[in-house]
């Protein structure tokens, strides 16, 4: 018979995934609020430990060293799991693609995926200048076309690690309400109980 996890010892943190223009950082931001929890971004932790943009580690020293930032950062904060605050984790667009990334995806807690189409999301982006600018081009294609053959790459891997799939790809739909749909489905979840108690407690 497997052993419950006692509360102390269970996932604390809750963490966003999804392609550029998906949410992730607007939405984690309004429900670390409503929850009342810590809120980190991947990305800015990245360029605040490197001291440097994202594009500027692409062009040197490569793409295949922020990937390795991105797992080091999640291999530190499950190890830290229990001594830091929870928080509401807004993950790079391509964490998912590594086994190793969303299996301790998993571990940190509840995984939520904020589903865009290419063509929301391709709005979205063109109407953020500073998040474009900051961003580097992953493949030869045009925007567009890159934006498209992306998401349809990843969206397999984005469903593979997540508990909760939120479509967030209906334009005029506030950002606010897409966290009450999120905290709404939380609420039945041992996780959300967890977090209750510790909050009574």
């Amino acid at each position: 018979m497997r052993q419950a996890i006692p509360p102390a010892r269970r996932p604390r943190h809750l963490v966003m995934v999804g392609y550029r223009g998906s949410g992730k950082s607007s939405v984690g931001k309004i429900l670390a609020k409503i929850l009342g929890l810590d809120y980190v971004d991947t990305d800015i932790a990245i360029q605040e430990k490197s001291g440097q943009s994202i594009r500027e580690i692409f062009e040197k020293p490569g793409e295949a060293h922020f990937r390795d930032m991105e797992t080091a950062i999640l291999e530190e904060t499950l190890e830290q799991m229990h001594e830091i605050a929870p928080s509401v984790i807004a993950t790079g667009g391509g964490m998912v693609m590594r086994q190793e990334n969303r299996r301790i995806l998993k571990l940190l807690g509840p995984v939520i995926w904020l589903k865009v189409s290419p063509e929301l999301a391709i709005d979205r982006i063109l109407s953020d200048r500073l998040t474009g600018d900051q961003r580097p081009a992953l493949t030869d294609q045009n925007f567009s076309e890159e934006v498209r053959a992306m998401i349809a790459w990843r969206n397999p891997y984005y469903a593979a690690c997540s508990d909760m799939t939120i479509d967030n790809d209906r334009s005029g739909v506030s950002t606010e309400k897409i966290a009450d749909q999120i905290v709404g489905q939380l609420r039945q979840s041992l996780w959300y109980s967890d977090l209750m108690a510790r909050i009574d407690g």
